[in-house]
């Protein structure tokens, strides 16, 4: 059987860099970008997530237990040309509330079937956003308070700046995700 109260802690590093020719002249901010050059793209995303979990539902195979959290959010947006000394972009940190839950059923005394779903949506300052992380996994305890699992994991992150230049950025994630878990 489970605890009824469950506190985790994840870390996400969603960097993201990329270079392609312009097809034509771009503006971003202030800055215009003429067609015909190679501009790099760095879209720096890392996430740091606390969650508090009470079990509601819960037997010695399955349970369900809806979540509250916070996800700090640090994310820089950046397109450069170092030839022509050319950089435009910005970056923010701040607080995410997020509300989900998650299910884990037990497949033997040593392995799980674990799923999750979060989801936040914030406008602050000239900015609104919404995120949506959904994902599932198998988890085997090594021991009584250690385990190693992997899970696939969908995130989908939109955010727009309102601001008169402001831009909006999409961002989708799948992936496996390897972890440690530790109990205490």
């Amino acid at each position: 059987m489970l605890d009824c109260h469950q506190l985790s802690l994840g870390y996400y590093d969603l960097s993201r860099d990329a270079t392609q020719r312009t097809n034509e002249a771009l503006q971003i901010g202030n800055v215009i970008f003429p067609a015909g050059i190679s501009a790099r793209t760095k879209f720096d995303l890392k996430l740091a997530d606390l969650s508090y979990a009470y079990s509601l539902v819960q037997n010695d195979r399955f349970e369900f237990a809806p979540m509250i959290g916070i996800y700090g959010m640090d994310f820089d947006v950046r397109v450069e040309n170092d030839l022509l000394g050319l950089s435009e972009g910005e970056g923010e940190e701040f607080p995410l509330p997020t509300i989900g839950a998650r299910f884990n059923y037990q497949l033997s005394p040593s392995w799980w079937i674990r799923a999750k779903g979060q989801y936040f949506y914030i406008s602050y300052d000239q900015y609104e956003g919404e995120m949506l992380e959904i994902g599932a996994g198998l988890e085997w305890n090594v021991w009584r308070k250690l385990s190693l699992g992997a899970s696939y994991s969908h995130i989908n992150l939109d955010i727009e700046d309102t601001n008169d230049n402001g831009g909006k950025g999409e961002y989708e994630y799948d992936g496996i995700w390897a972890y440690l878990a530790l109990t205490f």
